[in-house]
């Protein structure tokens, strides 16, 4: 008998008596439970998991079971082609300890583009390091297919080097219950975490979403500019015009900075406003006689989270990116404890606009911390958000802004802002 057949002919009588082998911290089903779901590893289908040989056919095969994968402590699975649920299956995954020897790792091959794992529907994920390679068009986890779930779970999840590590797009009709605990991400040329894209319709009904420990990083990570360069044309006395080209459109779009040194105290002109993200020139405006050093770097998002209701978080951190917390159509949010900071970088700095930008949003935060932006928090766009306590620290412009409209408010309690008190007990209009 080949080998082939005989390793099929091992999976055929595992699935039969239902008694594979136990992984560390899995029980596997009895043939006496109705319903159960068969417990399969990737080496039973041919992984090998030591980073170096290409496991993506053993995964694909093992979701295809639409049995609760369990792949080997300490593992590395080295994967060149996205992996997809078992269509109308929920994806279930149980690691081991993202910490220490024992952790699984889906590392992405140097080629790799899409989405290492490709829910359809539910999903709950649990205990694994997600390794992209760093590259734009690399999503670690999600879905840009039209599709909605009951149930939408990732706890302990390490999320490294990609382009954007956590990515449902504009259609995805994210779930009824979805909760995100002990979510680590660093290292993204985009964003952190997007849910719900940033546009197109969605049916009602995305409620329900708990955030607890989340930290999302790109400490490390150099602001990215238009690969076109940038020109400076300060014949104006009240103008300064930058331009810029790329063939590259993110996302995000684009975040003019400026500095009087050109090394330190980097922030956005005064005039900059989220419309003007998606072109490719911007009037600054300035005071005649002033002299500023310009950089065009990409928008970078930590939570980008769009058309949501019943909205809470314990701790989210989110550090080195244009905007920590971006809250779109978000209904009724209540926030803990949000912490956001970021630091100089030259010869290109990395962008640094807001913690927090909201619009057509409503919620409150109870605390927070927010260390060298353009601004503490931008609320826009009918929006109205209450803040209990915020400290801020070397702000570029100031602690909030307003763009045109109408019904928009922030309302803060107690701030202490670059040192000096301040108290505001009636809404900001």
């Amino acid at each position: 008998m080949s080998v082939d057949a005989t390793r099929r002919a091992a999976i055929l009588r595992i699935a039969a008596s239902a008694a594979a082998a136990p992984v560390l911290g899995a029980t596997v089903p009895r043939q006496d439970q109705p319903g159960a779901r068969l417990e399969v590893t990737p080496e039973m289908f041919g992984a090998v998991g030591d980073g170096s040989h290409d496991d993506t056919v053993a995964w694909q095969s093992a979701l295809r079971t639409g049995g609760i994968i369990c792949p080997r402590a300490g593992a590395t699975y080295l994967i060149s082609r996205s992996l997809q649920s078992k269509t109308g299956e929920a994806l279930v995954i149980r690691g081991q300890a993202v910490r220490g020897l024992g952790k699984v790792v889906l590392q992405a091959s140097q080629a790799f583009t899409g989405y290492l794992l490709q829910p359809d529907g539910a999903y709950d994920v649990r205990d694994i390091c997600l390794v992209g390679n760093g590259r734009d068009g690399c999503y670690l986890f999600g879905s840009d297919k039209p599709g909605s779930a009951t149930f939408a779970i990732l706890d302990t999840v390490d999320l490294r080097s990609a382009d954007i590590l956590i990515n449902f797009g504009a259609q995805w009709e994210h779930p009824l219950l979805l909760s995100y605990h002990r979510i680590y991400g660093q290292h993204f040329r985009t964003a952190g975490i997007v849910l719900g894209g940033l546009d197109g319709d969605a049916r009602s009904g995305e409620s329900a979403w708990s955030f607890d420990t989340v930290a999302i990083t790109n400490a490390g990570q150099d602001g990215i500019p238009p690969s076109g360069g940038v020109t400076i044309d300060r014949s104006s006395a009240i103008n300064d015009a930058v331009r810029w080209s790329s063939n590259d459109t993110p996302l995000f779009g684009w975040l003019v900075m400026r500095s009087q040194d050109g090394r330190t105290g980097w922030h956005v002109p005064p005039n900059w406003t989220p419309e003007a993200r998606h072109g490719r020139e911007f009037q600054a405006s300035k005071v005649p006689a002033e002299r500023w050093s310009y950089a065009v770097v990409r928008q970078t998002v930590g939570m980008s989270l769009r058309r949501a209701k019943a909205v809470s978080g314990g701790v989210v951190q989110t550090e080195y990116c244009g905007v920590g917390l971006l809250l779109t159509g978000i209904i009724g949010f209540s926030l803990q404890a949000i912490y956001y900071e970021n630091r100089d970088r030259f010869p290109n700095p990395a962008p640094a606009l807001a913690a927090i930008v909201a619009s057509k949003s409503f919620g409150t935060i109870n605390t927070g911390w927010v260390e060298k932006a353009s601004y503490g928090i931008i609320v826009r766009d009918r929006s109205s958000v209450e803040v209990g306590t915020l400290l801020g620290h070397d702000l570029g412009l100031t602690l909030s802004a307003y763009s045109d409209g109408d019904e928009k408010s922030l309302y803060i309690r107690r701030g202490l802002i670059n040192g000096e008190a301040s108290e505001r007990s009636t809404p900001l209009l």
